[in-house]
């Protein structure tokens, strides 16, 4: 019996013995795979935000491209030209079939009067299109004054028949010169953009290589675009789509099923089931394996979800910055975040920007090396072949590597992971955008708010300093007096007439830098018309006005030009009124009228000298 009752005995105790360890691993083994599960469907929710922020951002990019595409289009002066002719110009086709052919969702375009009748149509096909539809929203636009002072591209969303695709609409205002002194401007036709959706998103598909189980395009919450199963279970995601100018909002949605979570955490203990099944010894050693492989994924995801933070907050502020001066260091430090490693920075200048040169973060040796050669970092060819020898250098080129370079990112060649370096190329896309969008807003502010002749002022720009000149006036504050002068050129038409435009604007472009050379920095000078200037001049009284008249007469007298070796003399009419002697109400009014007073004394003086005189 005994020996019956040892080896029971043994037996319970081997049973209890694996009991007490089995036991407490299950209940061990239980609560880490649920906490890897619950690890596992964090790590899907937040590779969802990323792919969904991902493909916000690519649209982004799209709808702005096609955007800028039609902005630059509607500046053209051949396509301001066709709103006067029955039909597009030669040039201003082979413009909209390149931006047609460039841009394969957009489906039609049509070139619209102010009084919305179709004036051209490309491709003829859409001519059966209803354009009482967007009849709503051409009116908005024009109606609207943001128009005139930020003409850019105006989206909607015209609802759609069942059955058809959805449609996007831009609508571009076409501004022409006014006759009125108070707006210069007018809008005086539309440049109108059919955009299909189903391309439109398939085409960012195509980029963002890999389609969710979901994927829907949102306004104000009512779906356009939706492709895949609609599900509750779905892990979903929304981001904006950022546009600006009080574009309708839109949202791109992302969903990715629950499925196979459990799966991928099973798996992910192959290793240490064998493990624990062929020795307990061993476990320590795989337990350590595991966190290895675990916390390390963890770490890269949670660096991953720190730069497309980074990338996203950067995405949606760098367009809004007017001070291009911090964009530099702050695209350096996104970069520094993004690699974890030092970068240099280098920008051209060019007509509105300084340039940038941020490289002192980079060793000794590559500081000097660009420093001696900095010469060669203008040209992204020229820039290769420096760094050509240099193996532990990795250049970003911005902007591209021909004409629309714009500069290098720079940094000691290291290993780094696929996402950084996918991270760094969109950086670099990004700040490349960014700079081209400040110098097309800067070229626009000029032509809006310049004269192209002279590079003076214009009647606008002329006017805002006036008005602002007349509401901080106080009669008891000298130092809020001024005066006002009105210039006309003599005989610019004889000139324009007889020997041609371009000596007119020699003509005017001498008289701008005679008026520039006579005022004061402070001083306004604007050529607010054909051969009329206004001067506003600070702090003056009406004998101040009458030294600068003099003064301006003596600077003067010997003006000219020569044309074909014959001498021209220039010479001007003057005209003005003060805040201290004259109605606040009538300056300009007086001015032109003491001009005029000045201008046929001079051709009465002309007229009464002897001939050959």
């Amino acid at each position: 019996m005994t020996r019956q009752v040892l080896p029971r005995f043994r037996h319970t105790v081997q049973l209890l013995v694996w009991a007490v360890v089995a036991v407490p691993l299950l209940i061990l083994c239980i609560y880490q795979l649920r906490a890897d599960y619950e690890r596992q469907v964090t790590t899907n929710e937040r590779e969802l935000v990323y792919e969904t922020e991902r493909f916000s951002f690519l649209l982004t990019q799209g709808l702005l491209q096609l955007m800028g595409d039609l902005d630059r289009i509607a500046s053209d002066g051949n396509v301001i030209r066709s709103l006067s002719m029955p039909l597009f110009t030669p040039i201003s086709v082979q413009k909209i079939e390149s931006y047609l052919g460039s841009n394969p969702s957009a489906e039609s375009v049509m070139l619209i009067d102010k009084e919305f009748f179709p004036i051209e149509v490309i491709p003829t096909w859409a001519l059966t299109d209803d354009i009482a539809a967007y009849e709503p929203y051409m009116a908005q636009v024009v109606s609207s004054p943001s128009s005139i002072s930020d003409p850019r591209p105006r989206m909607f969303i015209p609802p759609t028949a069942p059955g058809q695709p959805q449609m996007l609409v831009f609508i571009r205002p076409i501004l022409t010169a006014s006759s009125s002194l108070a707006q210069p401007f007018q809008v005086d036709g539309l440049l109108l953009v059919n955009i299909n959706t189903e391309k439109l998103m398939q085409a960012v598909i195509d980029t963002h290589q890999g389609q969710p189980g979901l994927l829907r395009l949102l306004s104000d919450k009512q779906a356009i675009f939706s492709r895949g199963e609609s599900n509750p279970a779905l892990f979903r995601h929304q981001a904006p789509i950022m546009l600006g100018l009080g574009n309708q909002s839109l949202q791109v949605e992302f969903g990715h099923t629950r499925q196979g979570v459990i799966t991928q955490v099973l798996m992910a203990y192959r290793t240490q089931a064998i493990a624990v099944i062929l020795s307990i010894v061993l476990m320590v050693v795989l337990v350590k394996k595991l966190a290895d492989k675990v916390v390390r994924p963890l770490q890269l995801l949670d660096e991953q979800r720190t730069a497309l933070q980074r990338l996203v907050q950067y995405s949606m502020e760098v367009h809004q910055t007017d001070v291009l001066d911090e964009l530099g260091q702050w695209s350096l430090a996104v970069a520094q975040t993004v690699a974890r490693q030092p970068f240099g920075l280098y920008l051209l200048r060019n007509e509105f920007f300084g340039g940038c040169e941020l490289i002192s973060d980079l060793d000794e040796s590559h500081q000097q090396l660009l420093r001696q050669h900095h010469s060669a970092l203008n040209s992204h060819t020229t820039l290769l072949s420096l760094i050509e020898p240099h193996s532990d250098l990795h250049v970003f080129a911005i902007g591209g590597t021909g004409a629309d370079y714009q500069g290098f990112l720079i940094t000691a060649r290291t290993e780094r992971s696929q996402q950084a370096e996918e991270a760094l190329m969109v950086l670099c896309t990004m700040l490349s955008s960014a700079l081209r969008q400040h110098c097309l807003n800067a070229r626009l502010h000029q032509l809006a708010h310049l004269d192209s002749v002279t590079g003076l002022p214009n009647r606008h720009l002329f006017n805002t300093h006036y008005n602002d000149k007349l509401a901080a006036f106080s009669a008891s504050d000298a130092a809020t007096h001024f005066g006002v002068f009105v210039v006309d050129v003599n005989g610019l038409k004889f000139v324009n007439d007889h020997y041609g435009h371009q000596y007119g604007d020699q003509m005017l472009m001498a008289v701008a830098r005679a008026l520039k050379q006579a005022a004061r920095a402070n001083d306004t000078v604007a050529r607010v018309g054909g051969d009329e200037f206004y001067l506003l001049l600070e702090q003056a009284t009406e004998a101040v006005c009458a030294q600068f008249v003099a003064r301006l007469t003596a600077q003067c007298r010997d003006l000219h030009m020569l044309v074909a070796g014959e001498r021209i003399a220039i010479s001007f009419s003057v005209g003005f009124a003060s805040t201290d002697k004259d109605s606040l109400k009538n300056l300009l009014i007086l001015a032109d009228e003491r001009m005029y007073s000045a201008k046929k004394q001079h051709y009465r003086q002309l007229a009464a000298q002897p001939p050959g005189d």
